[in-house]
């Protein structure tokens, strides 16, 4: 049983969310996604939020265009279906892509 269960849980993919935070950044996102609808989540801290679940490869694209298209944005994750959104930092992914370069 506990087996079972260990492997739905392996099974189980990251969900990934963009937050607008600005009216032209939805609006590019919306175009790129084609009307996608906005979706409510809850957040780590008890709080609620708009916005688009997305693929992971939609996240590096935006994230590429952030500073040519002047995009301002939030990206969230979810872990399990029934978990809360937990804020995604870049920083931390680009430190420790800076740590593995120095080595």
């Amino acid at each position: 049983m506990f087996n079972n269960i260990k492997m739905n849980l392996m099974r189980q993919k990251i969900r990934w969310y963009v937050e607008a935070k600005d009216s032209y950044t939805n609006k590019v996102i919306q175009r790129e996604l084609e009307g996608a609808e906005l979706v409510h989540l809850k957040n780590e801290f008890g709080g609620k939020l708009l916005a688009y679940e997305v693929d992971h490869a939609f996240i590096t694209k935006l994230k590429d265009s952030k500073n040519d298209l002047h995009l301002k944005f939030r990206v969230y994750k979810k872990q399990t279906l029934n978990s809360v959104a937990r804020e995604f930092d870049f920083n931390f992914l680009t430190k420790k892509t800076k740590n593995k370069k120095m080595v």
